[in-house]
């Protein structure tokens, strides 16, 4: 019974060598969409609001120049911030155009375009391990929990076409020799920085494959990517600067190198955790350690090392036993990995302590490492099963995909993902706030106060200072709003606040404060149609209406007016109506 066990086993493993390209093709797509597709219906939420929904410059691609010398928040007047991601705006500005606000767009696009990355990479690991074993490893790749928010969050498409990009030029620098086809990698590899300037990490290792197995090639591959990567950095330049940090970025950001180097054992700890017990997860971790202890540094480095020592192991077994092919490429991915690590270390302080996505490019790296060595694997004359080997990846490639399936259940609204994010990450400050958001949209003001305060106590921002000054402002707490929106205001400029800020100020419209308050706003943002509108309000207010018609005629130019408003103002007609901050109604004369 076991020989024909056996033998049946054989044969499933002779099978999966053969499989065309075309059918593990098909494999992948399937897998993607069975795993992925419980998300197609989830909405906007997060970062996608003011990337997407509220970022106005997105809604034309005749934008897409402009994306190139700009960063990607809108606020209002210009696309702001210290992130350099073009092709990611020019992405969502080309999806909006095809489905405006219906995200079932872009979610099938995100899940056809990672499902088509993990089977590019199946191409590249075969050139390295059996068959079947690349089909295995990047199907658990695929499905991988860690990996699910790159595909589940729509605001997270940088990581999916930078993956894309990025291991197709691998494989093109792989598997072609040409002239041409190294041309077609460096524009590749270009496209991989216009995604995310993590995107360097394909370029360091297109050149370390080329030291490692065709040395000959370097210098071709030096010269055609000389250009674009002088061409990116000049964009670069001019749209963000070359070297920009995250100024108030998160929690972690105000501690000093020592004590973020403190942090760096449990960071390694945290990632190689949750590959192997991916359970509780979270959109973002803010901790931070401060002081040295035996739980908090000790603990995690002897793990470290412990980690280390394995795969160190693995790697003399795999020169001990395998070619000196296998033991190249073992060093060259086991480079990989450490590459993808370092840059989250926060030896330079980022906007989180750690990301379960950051992880994304150093798993490709450990994945390849099993892949070559435990094949290989011999302990006291043991040696590793393959059938059993198969089976196990088969498990879990089943385990984790219901896992990442349960996993997008959480993205079904941003306050249900907020809720599980806080379960698990308890001083999440920006779950909290998001939580206080939903709270303002169901009109649950006093709640709102309660987690908006809540995440100001754990790291205070614009944001979270912006929501308690709403909340305080639509319970008629005026004076606490405008001191709340005065002090998001020292954390960063956006147009929502001084919006905010305006209605409280054209309540009390005769005061001389209120004009003041509006010209430095619309000096901020001259474009900006609800100040433009505030403006002509007072000024017609104040019987000045040929200044107001000046204004609602701009206003209109930008955005969307009450008709009503709009009409009589052109028209020079009386309107009484009361402004939502005030008790007194308000005349246009």
């Amino acid at each position: 019974m076991a020989k024909s066990k056996s033998i049946v086993i054989q044969r499933l493993l002779k099978t999966l060598d053969n499989v065309s390209n075309k059918r593990v093709a098909l494999i992948f797509a399937i897998v993607g969409f069975v795993t992925f597709i419980v998300c197609i219906n989830n909405p906007f939420q997060g970062d996608d609001i003011t990337q997407i929904v509220e970022n106005l410059p997105v809604h034309f691609v005749q934008n897409i120049g402009y994306f190139f010398t700009s960063s990607t928040f809108y606020n209002g007047q210009n696309l702001v911030g210290t992130y350099y991601r073009p092709l990611m705006t020019t992405s969502f500005s080309i999806l909006y155009t095809l489905f405006q606000t219906s995200t079932a767009g872009y979610h099938l696009f995100q899940i056809m375009l990672f499902s088509g990355g993990a089977f590019v990479l199946y191409l590249v690991l075969r050139r390295f391990i059996k068959q079947w074993l690349a089909l295995l490893l990047a199907l658990v790749f695929l499905v991988h929990p860690m990996n699910s928010q790159i595909v589940f969050s729509i605001a997270c498409l940088q990581d999916t076409l930078m993956f894309f990009f990025g291991i197709l030029a691998l494989y093109l620098l792989i598997t072609r020799t040409s002239w041409r086809s190294m041309i077609a990698v460096s524009v590749l590899l270009l496209l991989t920085l216009f995604c995310k300037e993590s995107g360097l990490a394909y370029v360091v290792m297109a050149f370390a494959y080329l030291a490692f197995f065709d040395r000959k090639r370097i210098w071709k591959l030096a010269v055609v990517i000389a250009g674009p990567v002088a061409l990116y950095l000049s964009l670069k330049s001019v749209a963000v600067g070359l070297l920009v940090g995250n100024a108030n970025g998160a929690p972690i950001d105000h501690l000093n190198l020592g004590m973020r180097l403190l942090t760096s054992p449990s960071i390694i700890q945290f990632y190689f955790g949750k590959f192997v017990f991916p359970l509780n997860l979270s959109t973002c971790w803010y901790w931070t350690l401060q002081h040295f202890s035996v739980a908090g540094v000790l603990v995690p480095m002897l793990v470290d090392l412990a980690i280390a020592a394995i795969f160190v192991g693995l790697g003399v077994f795999v020169k001990h036993y395998g070619k000196k092919k296998d033991f190249f490429a073992y060093v060259f991915f086991a480079c990989w990995a450490a590459l993808g690590i370092v840059p989250y270390l926060q030896i330079t302080p980022l906007d989180m302590t750690a990301c379960e996505t950051w992880f994304c490019f150093s798993m490709i790296g450990v994945l390849a490492m099993l892949g070559i060595s435990l094949p290989l694997l011999k302990i006291n004359g043991w040696k590793v099963s393959l059938t059993w080997l198969m089976i196990i990846l088969v498990l879990v490639v089943g385990v984790f995909a219901i896992r990442t399936t349960i996993r997008g259940t959480n993205y079904s609204s941003q306050y249900n993902i907020a809720i599980h994010d806080l379960a698990v990450s308890q001083n999440d400050y920006s779950a909290l706030n998001n939580i206080a958001q939903y709270m303002i949209d169901t009109k649950h003001y006093d709640q709102a106060l309660h987690y908006a305060q809540q995440s100001i106590d754990i790291f205070p921002g614009l944001g979270n200072y912006d929501n308690l000054g709403v909340a305080h402002q639509q319970m008629g707490e005026y004076t606490k709003a405008v001191d709340s929106y005065n002090i998001a205001l020292t954390y960063g400029s956006m147009d929502f606040v001084y919006e905010n800020l305006a209605q409280i100020y054209l309540a009390k419209w005769q005061d001389p404060q209120t004009e003041k308050f509006l010209q430095k706003a619309l000096t901020e943002y001259p474009q900006d149609y609800k100040l433009l509108t505030y403006m002509a309000i007072l000024k017609a207010a104040q019987g000045d209406n040929a200044t107001a018609q000046t204004y609602i005629t701009r206003a209109v130019k930008y955005g969307t007016v009450p008709q009503l408003l709009y009409e009589s103002i052109m028209q020079h007609q009386p309107l009484v109506f009361t402004i939502p901050t005030s008790t007194e109604p308000l005349t246009l004369k």
